[in-house]
């Protein structure tokens, strides 16, 4: 049943400490988000991932947690930032029938106030950012 997909995207900003790899569930979870997200319209998309939270609050609050998990040094894996972070781009030029696409209601343009944009800007301002040679240009 299709009820089921905003319980899924909502288990995007989970961790479990006790697994080997804290963000397993939240990185299977963005798989089956992502696989939506790709094969169906965008407007079809967010009616299914959103279900009865028709502003999508629930959906920009679990991306945001998902994306401020910091990605583990010893893991080989893709990190949940990263795949995050392409899911946005890929998806910021989309046209719908709506207002609103998938990336634009992550980034909390929907009146989120837990959102991927507040957590972006939160990342560039951290002095890990500024630091990393992956992130600041010489």
């Amino acid at each position: 049943s299709f009820n089921i997909l905003p319980i899924i995207v909502e288990h995007i900003g989970y961790s479990a400490c006790s697994l080997s790899n804290p963000q397993g569930i939240a990185l299977n979870a963005f798989c089956i988000t992502s696989y939506i997200s790709q094969t169906m319209p965008q407007d079809d998309c967010l009616r299914l991932l959103c279900g009865t939270d028709v502003c999508g609050i629930r959906l920009s609050r679990s991306f945001s947690r998902g994306l401020s998990e910091p990605p583990r040094e010893d893991s080989s894996t893709c990190h949940l930032r990263d795949v995050i972070l392409d899911m946005i781009l890929n998806n910021i030029g989309l046209h719908t029938e709506s207002s609103l696409n998938l990336s634009l209601m992550m980034l909390g343009l929907n009146g989120s106030k837990q959102n991927c944009l507040n957590v972006i800007l939160d990342l560039i301002n951290s002095s890990h950012f500024i630091l990393s040679r992956k992130t600041s240009s010489s």
